[in-house]
């Protein structure tokens, strides 16, 4: 005899609250490229008067080595300075007169040489300084200068002067113009001990007709040239890059010579580099400037785009990152506060840490324009009033950072210093020809064999061979001192009183003998050293090196690469750079470059099952890893995996049968991101289904009230099932019908529902049937109808009948999951008004997972061959 109908009820107080995602900490870089723009031309800048007396001098210098040592508590490393605006200077020069910013008229002279005052102060606080240019802007109106200094060349070259209609320039398409550039870069890094050379973003003057340099055009075509006027004004401009890169590497070899263009830099042509458009290039057609031609040449050391808009700022960062590493070169983006409305010091932080990701580590940098907002801007932070300069310094720039090495140049001749000493406060050592210096001081607990010149012991740089200790650092700790090249490399560290002995090479150990690696994973080694240099290279004989990084310890993460082909060789080695010895070179060992890809199932794979397996190349790197596995069914994604590991099983009730699918893949380790190239995959085609049956009603003439809907079993494989509600047994003309996907099981409240325009009749018998529909090799086919199945309409809520039972033992635990205290038992989930949103078939140890409801209350009716009981539930 069937057991009488209980009906029980039990609040149950447990309440779901979504787990927080974590937040990938970001790597603090060891290098980095953190400069400011410093223009005399622009309010609040340096200098702030004209150098007309001794007086004026003075209080500029003052001022100005405040200033570097905040920047040096700030951990800025780079000082752009504007030596050139317009076709004038702020240092001695023999072809252009001396500004009216710092002479107090043009042609001025003042008291002292201000260009030559900020490098020292600089170098002595361990500041590097460039020499920023405008290569042509004459002026920054229609006006010329007037009277008749031979230096200006409205009166020495009017010839060579050309105009828009708010400035004017100097002709790119004369020669003796581009003559006069490289003769007035060549004296700058001749006379001045400078750091790098920079431009901006003034080329051809903005919408200058063709009637400016009409006669220059043509005498090129009259010479046989064919190319149009754009490609030609483009050729004047690229041409000038290049031979001012000659003449500065001629002179010294080991400057950076960078361009700051406009902010995208996207010429038609682009994809002939294998990079995708993007939006918003006007340089090329209006300023004849192609930054991405200067990078395929090898014309220049960075590139420093003006990127002054924070709705783009992620989308272009990760834009340039792709293509640096095309050209193996460097990315600086610049930046600005004035178009950040709110909160301007965290989206600084934000664009900072979107630089590093979009970079390889230690080859990123951020430039800030400009000076005058950097050092006067205050915002209330964490609760406290803080300059600009103090909150980046807390939030992203906490570690002093020695700039990025460019491994293209790849100059390595390793010097140690001697003789180093402290006398007092005064720390000494014997100089090195050329060279600077880095100063550590580690604790005397730490010891030299935990020391390996971390960044959180790095003093500052020195230009000369003696640094200051401060009287807080006078005991209790040790004193090391590195060579450090004007190119960027680091030699090996001596102590105070140490004795330098010959270092041992290292053995490597992965990869190995020509074995693949994917795109991400760990140089490995054994070795002795406190630090070592890895360089890998295309060649055998390690003749051209693609990449340089250093590491403390005896492994490395391949993600400081650039952009490697698949499945070809590469070659790499280590330098061993030890605390008092020599450095000592490793053999050469080879690897073929691979990348992170789907191992199952194959591209274009038939007959998958409609619960696959899905692997990809393994990560073997000692840091977290996330991967992002995309399943996508058209535009829609139907799945998502997102964790560590290389393979995921696709529950089911997700994939369709005889459905094609793609499946995309990304990695981000420390900041660093890859996506994969996709695969698609089609399932298994099946024939065979039938309709899927009812659950409720689970039988004829079964009531349903208002408050519930029509339920069916769980469907897996099918692209859909339509419910069919009718009056009449034969379904006529007049039925309601719904169409259930992504694999729901229940309708609607019946109280809902309309049949030819008429709410159900309390007390009326209905008719319900389902029809399926499924795909073989994506085209749709239907199953025949279910049976067809009766229910009785109850126009009162069925939960009324609601009675207490404090013997109710369903809980919901804090996984989302419903155990239910009857092993295999229906589930009937309903809202509080009644209205069905879930059904399901608890397994055989009563547990049926409900994360796909959101928090909230809810009423469970469980049914079990024998009983049926209510349950309010709070998720």
């Amino acid at each position: 005899m069937k057991k009488s109908l209980k009906i029980a009820a039990a609040l149950l107080a447990m309440v779901m609250a979504a787990p927080a995602q974590p937040t990938e900490a970001q790597v603090m870089p060891t290098r980095e490229h953190r400069a400011l723009w410093l223009s005399p031309i622009l309010n609040s800048s340096w200098p702030s008067a004209p150098l007309t007396s001794e007086t004026q001098a003075r209080f500029q210098r003052d001022f100005l080595k405040k200033k570097l040592a905040q920047f040096k508590d700030q951990n800025i490393n780079i000082i752009y300075f504007h030596v050139r605006p317009n076709c004038d200077a702020m240092y001695k020069s023999s072809y252009e007169p001396w500004s009216h910013k710092v002479a107090g008229t043009r042609g001025g002279t003042p008291v002292e040489d201000p260009f030559k005052m900020l490098l020292d102060e600089a170098h002595a606080v361990g500041i590097e300084v460039y020499a920023w240019l405008n290569p042509y802007r004459y002026s920054g109106s229609t006006s010329l200068y007037g009277g008749s200094n031979p230096l200006n060349y409205e009166t020495s070259h009017p010839d060579w002067l050309v105009r828009n209609s708010k400035e004017i320039y100097l002709n790119p398409g004369i020669p003796e113009v581009t003559q006069r550039i490289v003769d007035i870069i060549t004296e700058i890094v001749t006379n001045y001990d400078v750091d790098g050379v920079v431009y901006d973003d003034y080329f051809y003057p903005s919408g200058m007709g063709a009637d400016q340099d009409a006669t220059q055009y043509a005498a090129y075509t009259k010479g046989g040239g064919s190319m149009s006027l754009g490609d030609w004004r483009r050729n004047n401009i690229n041409n000038m890059v290049k031979v001012v890169k000659k003449a500065i590497k001629k002179v010294k070899p080991y400057l950076p010579f960078g361009i700051s263009p406009a902010g995208v830099a996207c010429p038609p042509d682009i994809e002939k580099y294998g990079l995708t458009p993007v939006s918003g290039d006007w340089q090329y057609s209006s300023i004849f400037s192609d930054p991405m031609s200067w990078l395929n040449a090898g014309d220049i050391d960075f590139l420093s785009p003006q990127i002054y808009w924070p709705n783009r700022f992620t989308e272009l960062s990760k834009w340039y990152g792709v293509a640096v590493r095309r050209f193996d070169r460097h990315f600086y983006p610049s930046v600005t506060l004035s178009n950040i409305v709110n909160d301007k010091a965290s989206e600084y932080i934000h664009e900072t840490n979107t630089a590093r990701q979009a970079n390889t580590y230690d080859a990123s940098g951020m430039v800030f324009f400009h000076y005058g907002d950097f050092v006067n801007y205050t915002e209330k932070f964490g609760g406290k009033r803080m300059s600009f300069g103090k909150i980046l310094a807390q939030e992203v720039f906490q570690n002093k950072a020695l700039t990025p090495i460019r491994a293209w140049e790849h100059v390595w001749s390793p010097k140690t210093v001697g003789n180093v000493a402290i006398s007092g406060t005064a720390l000494t050592w014997d100089a090195v020809p050329g060279m600077r210096y880095t100063v550590y001081a580690f604790p005397e607990s730490v010891g030299e064999a935990g020391f390996a010149c971390q960044r959180e012991y790095l003093q500052g740089i020195s230009y000369t061979n003696s640094y200051e200790i401060p009287t807080d650092m006078a005991s209790g700790y040790k004193w090391a001192v590195c060579v450090y090249d004007r190119y960027g490399n680091e030699y090996s560290a001596v102590t105070v009183g140490g004795k330098v002995v010959t270092g041992t090479k290292a053995t490597l150990t992965y990869p190995i003998n020509g074995e693949n690696a994917p795109e991400i994973f760990s140089f490995k080694w054994n070795g002795s050293a406190s630090r070592s240099r890895i360089e890998v290279s295309d060649k055998a004989d390690m003749s051209h090196i693609i990449a340089l990084f250093d590491a403390a310890g005896n492994t490395v993460s391949s993600m400081n690469l650039p952009h490697l082909e698949n499945g070809n060789t590469y070659y790499w080695r280590v330098r061993s750079i030890g605390t008092n010895m020599t450095d000592a070179l490793s053999d050469v060992q080879s690897f073929k470059g691979g990348r992170i890809s789907f191992t199952a199932p194959a591209d274009k794979a038939t007959g998958v099952s409609v619960t696959p397996t899905i692997t990809w190349t393994k990560v073997d790197i000692d840091q977290e890893v996330k991967h992002r596995m995309t399943i996508i069914d058209g535009t829609s994604e139907v799945y998502v995996y997102e964790g560590p590991a290389n393979s995921v099983t696709v529950p089911a009730e997700l994939l369709r049968t005889g459905r094609t699918y793609t499946a995309t893949l990304a990695t981000s380790v420390g900041g660093y991101e890859t996506e994969s190239e996709p695969i698609t995959f089609t399932t298994v085609n099946r024939t065979d289904y039938t309709a899927p049956a009812f659950t409720n009603p689970a039988s004829d003439g079964v009531t349903i009230h208002v408050n519930e809907g029509l339920s069916i079993e769980k469907w897996n494989g099918l692209a859909s099932v339509t419910v069919y509600i009718s009056s009449s047994k034969s379904f006529g003309r007049t039925a309601y019908s719904v169409t259930l996907r992504d694999f729901e099981t229940m309708t609607k409240a019946l109280g809902e529902i309309k049949i030819g325009g008429k709410y159900l009749l309390d007390g009326k018998t209905y008719y319900c049937k389902t029809r399926a529909a499924y795909y073989v090799d994506n085209s749709a086919k239907n199953t025949a109808d279910s049976p067809v199945r009766s229910f009785v309409y109850s126009g009162t809520e069925g939960v009324n009948e609601v009675t207490a039972d404090t013997e109710a033992a369903a809980y919901i635990d804090v996984e989302s999951m419903l155990h239910t205290g009857c092993g295999a038992c229906a589930v009937n989930v309903y809202t509080l008004a009644g209205a069905a949103v879930y059904y399901g078939v608890a397994d055989t140890a009563g547990e049926l997972s409900l994360e796909a409801l959101p928090a909230g209350m809810y009423i469970v009716r469980l049914a079990d061959a024998n009983a049926s009981a209510i349950k309010w539930l709070k998720k």
